[in-house]
């Protein structure tokens, strides 16, 4: 099934067929309002936003990506 549309940009945890590892939950991404790529999630994946992104950066996205990536390597760890 596809997300209703008043969730498409809200992020958070990610429920649904398979695995942490099976990517067979579909998703679009959406870029001015219009739909550009389809992606593939797993169950138990979590989806941040973009103000997430940018937040965690100081404002700046790549800066915020670079510092998600670093939390998520830091858990992975944990698991």
């Amino acid at each position: 099934g596809t997300a209703l549309p008043e969730y498409r940009a809200m992020g958070g945890f990610i429920e649904g067929p398979g695995t942490g590892t099976s990517d067979s939950i579909p998703a679009m991404i959406y870029q001015n309002g219009g739909p550009v790529q389809e992606a593939r999630l797993s169950d138990g994946e979590f989806v941040m936003t973009s103000d997430a992104v940018r937040g965690a950066g100081g404002g700046n996205r790549a800066k915020g990506a670079a510092k998600m990536y670093q939390m998520m390597n830091r858990f992975e760890g944990m698991a």
